[in-house]
């Protein structure tokens, strides 16, 4: 069984991988099956993923010029600590 599933699925460090790869430049079919299955038995992967989702859409938000330039590095740190609460 361990064989078969080693066959169907990644590592970990392979699947956090193909994970960044698919939000980036996106993965083909048989790579994402795989990476379904590797989630499937492996909840710190799934956590992984659901965190860089979250970190990716927050990311492409604030780069989209959603709010002002801000120089001041105190006034920055404020500004993500409150939309991160917001959220």
């Amino acid at each position: 069984m361990k064989q078969l599933l080693f066959r169907l699925t990644f590592s970990c460090r392979e699947a956090t991988m193909i994970m960044e790869q698919k939000l980036s430049t996106g993965i083909s079919r048989k790579m994402a099956l795989k990476l379904r299955v590797h989630n499937a038995v492996c909840r710190y992967c799934r956590y992984y993923e659901k965190q860089s989702k979250r970190l990716d859409q927050l990311l492409r938000r604030f780069s989209q010029g959603s709010s002002p330039q801000i120089t001041d590095t105190e006034k920055l740190k404020t500004n993500i600590v409150r939309r991160l609460k917001d959220l």
